[in-house]
């Protein structure tokens, strides 16, 4: 199962949408999306909305891989459990988020954590990649820990 991630992001997400439920019936592969407030819904791929924390983390353990947005909770929690993931950053000036993440994305990219795609024409051409492609492990890497203390930092400021 491949598993698709749109984060709690407030915006919707189409521009990954809908090459991930055509490549879903294209390939025949079972895709599962976790949709958010993306308002199109996929007719190829079974989908939810929101999942609980200990659903997400079972998804996440079960796929083969993971197509996400370039949040940082769901980078943070693919990277924990050593998955391969392609990650697709969303764009302040296409209305899908206030702070494009392409910052991250491309740090992660750096340390071989993801494999990045900018422009989602290039999507097929990493989902044809990330079979062979081999990630470090999160053990080489200092990014998640980063991610989860700058989090931590967050939600201390918040209260």
């Amino acid at each position: 199962m491949i598993l698709v991630l749109t984060g709690t992001n407030p915006y919707s997400f189409e521009r990954l949408i809908t090459p991930m439920d055509t490549w879903a019936a294209d390939t025949g592969s079972e895709v599962f999306i976790q949709l958010g407030n993306t308002k199109l819904e996929p007719t190829n791929c079974r989908y939810a909305r929101f999942l609980t924390r200990d659903k997400l983390i079972d998804l996440i353990d079960k796929s083969e891989f993971i197509v996400s947005q370039g949040g940082f909770g769901s980078l943070r929690d693919c990277i924990k459990a050593n998955k391969k993931i392609i990650a697709v950053p969303r764009y302040k000036e296409q209305g899908e988020c206030l702070d494009d993440q392409e910052q991250v994305v491309r740090a992660l990219e750096k340390q071989g954590l993801v494999i990045a795609v900018y422009d989602i024409a290039d999507l097929n051409t990493a989902l044809s990649k990330i079979k062979n492609w081999h990630n470090k492990a999160p053990e080489e890497s200092k990014i998640a820990d980063i991610i989860n203390g700058y989090l931590d930092k967050l939600s201390v400021r918040k209260q």
